[in-house]
């Protein structure tokens, strides 16, 4: 199973967290995320906030998706290409320390960190790649390249596009890591979303499928880098696509649920595979 958290688990967030767990009022600022936390407060945090949410709880094997976008922008992965030398490497020692702790407290669980890649411009890149050679990805286990569709995205630049520059991310020994390609049932606005928030169409959905098992199947690193598909939910399961918006003839509005039935991408190995 995998399970996505936002920085409000893991000292991060939009507000400061009082050490009990709770969230204040007070905006958090980029020097507070990179020095007010130290490895006990960030102990205690994660433990109060982030080890009772996950299934399994500090026990489990999970694959916990990090996601990191507040103080914003400065520690969203896709600016680490804005941020001067020592700021970026200010970021990646507050962001390792960060998953140290959690992976302290839940040793069997992988890591990943969202979108790592989520931007492909050549500034963003070598963000990815300076954060990276300052060991970034020294503990985590998994990269999770965001692929959000649009109206106007063509699967097969998108697939390897992501894929091929999250590749070009390893360890400081140069260990790769498998992929978890992040996907969405729903249409992107950031993607040229002409019907943004209207459920993604099932022949866009396996075009894109198709083409992230081609780009595996010849992975420099060998078949198997992509250890498996990510769907992004942004509420309960019985939220429906695009809710008061005319989604059109190929695009209805329909619950997660029903999506995932049309689109038949459930393994049948799955416990529930409808």
């Amino acid at each position: 199973m995998r399970g996505q958290v936002n920085g409000d688990d893991f000292g991060a967030g939009k507000t400061l967290p009082y050490a009990n767990g709770s969230l204040s009022h007070v905006k958090m600022t980029l020097d507070d995320y990179l020095y007010k936390f130290d490895r006990a407060f960030l102990r205690t945090l994660v433990a109060k906030r982030m080890v009772p949410r996950i299934a399994g709880g500090a026990a489990t094997t999970n694959v916990i998706i990090l996601d990191l976008e507040y103080p914003f922008p400065w520690v969203h992965p896709c600016e680490y290409g804005t941020l001067n030398a020592s700021t970026l490497a200010a970021v990646v020692n507050a962001t390792r320390l960060r998953v140290q702790v959690i992976r302290e407290l839940m040793p069997h669980a992988g890591i990943g960190l969202y979108s790592t890649v989520g931007c492909v411009s050549p500034s963003a890149q070598q963000g990815y790649l300076k954060a990276a050679a300052l060991g970034l990805f020294d503990e985590i286990t998994h990269l999770v390249p965001v692929m959000y569709m649009g109206a106007k995205t063509i699967a097969t630049k998108l697939a390897h596009g992501a894929l091929n520059a999250s590749a070009q991310l390893t360890t400081t020994d140069g260990r790769q890591l498998q992929m978890l390609p992040l996907l969405s049932w729903e249409e992107s606005k950031k993607s040229g979303g002409k019907f943004y928030g209207c459920s993604l169409e099932v022949a866009k959905l396996h075009n894109l499928l198709g083409d992230i098992a081609a780009w595996d199947a010849a992975a420099p690193g060998g078949p198997g880098i992509v250890a498996a598909y990510v769907f992004w939910t942004p509420g309960d399961v019985g939220e429906v696509s695009a809710p008061g918006h005319d989604c059109g003839r190929n695009s209805p509005q329909e619950s997660y649920e029903e999506w995932l039935h049309r689109a038949r991408i459930v393994p049948s190995s799955c416990p529930h595979p409808r």
